[in-house]
C-alpha cells in the first residue's frame, strides 16, 4: 500500500512540475513579446499617435495629406512588417499577434482611403476610411485588453 501511494504521490508531482514548467513557459514568452518583440512596434504607434495630434494645427488638406502619406502610412508599414516577421511559437500569443496585424491593417486600408478622400476632397471616400479605421481601432482595443489582462494573469503587469 505505501508503494502505491509512493507511485501516485510522484506522479502527482511530476504532473505539477510539468505544468509549473509550461506557464513558466508561457510567461517568458510572454514577457519576451511585451518587453522585446513590441518595442519597436509601440515606439512606431507611438509616433503615429503624436503625429495625429499635430493635425489639429493643420488647416489645409495638402499638410495632412502629406502627414498621412509620409508619416502615417510608412509607419504602418514598418509596424506590419515588424508584426508579421515575428517568430512566436506559442498559440495564445500568436493569435494575440495576429489580431494586432488584423486592427493594423484596417488602419492601414483606412489612412489609405484618408489620403485619396483629401486628394480628391471627397466625403464619401473619408466616410468610408473612417468606417474601415473604426473596425481596426475596435479589434486594437480588444487587442489590448486581451494582451493585458494574459499580463495581468501571467503577473507580468498589475
Amino acid at each position: 500500500m505505501k508503494g502505491k501511494i509512493t507511485v501516485v504521490l510522484s506522479f502527482v508531482l511530476i504532473f505539477v512540475m510539468l505544468v509549473s514548467c509550461g506557464n513558466n513557459a508561457f510567461k517568458a514568452d510572454l514577457t519576451k513579446y511585451i518587453n522585446e518583440d513590441l518595442k519597436e512596434v509601440t515606439q512606431l504607434y507611438n509616433e503615429i499617435s503624436a503625429e495625429t495630434v499635430n493635425w489639429q494645427l493643420m488647416s489645409e488638406n495638402e499638410h495632412l495629406l502629406v502627414s498621412v502619406r509620409e508619416n502615417i502610412i510608412p509607419r504602418l508599414e514598418k509596424i506590419l512588417k515588424r508584426l508579421e516577421s515575428m517568430e512566436i511559437s506559442d498559440k495564445k500569443i500568436k493569435a494575440l499577434n495576429d489580431m494586432y496585424i488584423k486592427g493594423i491593417k484596417k488602419y492601414q486600408e483606412g489612412y489609405a482611403l484618408f489620403a485619396k478622400a483629401l486628394e480628391k476632397d471627397d466625403t464619401d471616400i473619408y466616410d468610408s476610411g473612417s468606417a474601415i479605421m473604426e473596425e481596426g481601432h475596435k479589434i486594437l482595443t480588444r487587442y489590448f485588453e486581451d494582451l493585458d489582462k494574459l499580463a495581468k494573469e501571467q503577473g507580468i503587469r498589475e
